[in-house]
């Protein structure tokens, strides 16, 4: 006999609305956008950088699920053990709030959220058929910023997750992924193009741009013809005054101001591969995947200054051959990360002791982006 709860884990201001008694978060009801939803930007459009709010032409539909929130509940499984997440929420640190995103079934990859430790519960937040990917939440933890697949090209939603109002964000004919917020909020950072799969990124992409959430302005900070021609991802904000971001071979930090740029890891005889930086909450380190002569991407922790040098030789090795990447570092001193290489999973890294532990080996959690702490999580779980 199954026994049903609600959990209700403090964590910040999610307010996630837990209608239902399984395991799947019930988003029935206004999934998708209204024209009212979109009324602080209706109209308004950015030209250079094709970002769009009229509701028309962003495609966006006032049907429940067709928004991309998903109306499914009772499929998010709980501890990894029965259902669509496949990871083992149990291994995580207690009181923690993680999402990521995943295909477990080929139906697609959703977005899901999950409480760590003990109890714990795994909810589905995206329906599969929008192929969302790359969440991140909000400084305050009341929305999540994601790539969804609209008409064959990766744009940036933003989900309320007390209203469960969605708004598309851009229709940039290049598309948007990796969305990072800027500390306050404010502001929101993101690469052009689908630059997920190494070589796959089509010329004219891979621009790291910043939107204004209010004024929904955005900026070109023009990266792609500035540094070794290959394709920035995973930008992050390590402060309000700098975007840390890699192209695989160089990690740069940007003004988001003006563009100009410093070389965070650059090429000094070598030929490195960084990628994936994830700033720590104090602002001084930062988290980054790189080969540094191994078989596969390692994550490895760094200065933001600059001061560690050649970071093959003097940064600190995490999990070393397990091949790391999309790294996270959260408020509560935990790394996550996505294992690569026989399916995928999710790694967590206590900063103090730098141990890593798997949550599901050979899952398929990806992209892994800690919650605010402090903010309050209600899950309906089993």
């Amino acid at each position: 006999m199954i026994h049903f709860e609600r959990l209700v884990l403090v964590v910040g201001a999610l307010g996630l609305a837990a209608c239902g008694t399984r395991a799947g978060l019930d988003m029935t009801g206004g999934a998708g956008q209204t024209a009212a939803g979109a009324a602080g930007a209706a109209g308004q459009s950015s030209g250079a950088a094709g970002v769009s709010a009229t509701s028309g032409a962003a495609g966006v539909s006032g049907a429940s699920g067709a928004a991309g929130v998903s109306a499914m509940s009772g499929a998010a499984g709980v501890n990894g053990t029965s259902g669509a997440a496949g990871i083992d929420a149990t291994a995580g640190p207690p009181g923690t709030v993680l999402a990521f995103d995943a295909d477990t079934n080929g139906l697609g990859r959703t977005i899901y959220v999950a409480s760590l430790g003990a109890p714990n519960c795994i909810a589905k937040l995206t329906d599969p058929a929008i192929q969302a990917k790359e969440a991140a939440f909000s400084p305050d933890g009341k929305t999540i910023a994601y790539a969804a697949l609209v008409s064959g090209t990766y744009q940036l939603n933003l989900l309320d997750l007390a209203s469960k109002e969605v708004k598309i964000l851009t229709t940039l004919p290049t598309g948007a992924t990796y969305p990072a917020f800027s500390p306050d909020g404010s502001q929101l950072a993101f690469v052009t193009g689908d630059p997920e799969i190494n070589g796959t990124t089509q010329p004219g992409t891979s621009d790291v741009m910043v939107m204004d959430l209010a004024a929904h302005a955005t900026r070109n900070l023009n990266t792609s013809t500035k540094v070794y021609g290959s394709p920035f991802i995973s930008p992050a904000f390590a402060g309000a005054h700098q975007i840390l971001t890699g192209n695989r071979l160089a990690l740069i930090g940007i003004d988001p101001t003006d563009g100009t740029t410093r070389e965070v890891v650059p090429i000094t005889g070598r030929i490195p591969n960084p990628q994936d930086p994830a700033p720590s909450p104090d602002g001084v380190r930062y988290a980054f995947s790189d080969f540094c002569g191994g078989t596969g991407l390692n994550l490895f922790i760094a200065r933001i200054d600059g001061s560690t040098g050649d970071t093959c030789g003097n940064a600190v090795a995490i999990g070393a051959g397990q091949n790391l990447v999309s790294a996270d570092w959260g408020q509560a001193g935990y790394i996550a990360a996505e294992l690569q290489g026989g399916g995928h999973g999710i790694v967590i890294v206590d900063e103090k002791t730098l141990v890593p532990t798997t949550l599901g080996a050979g899952s398929a959690g990806r992209n892994p982006a800690w919650a605010p702490t402090g903010t309050k999580l209600a899950l309906p779980c089993q």
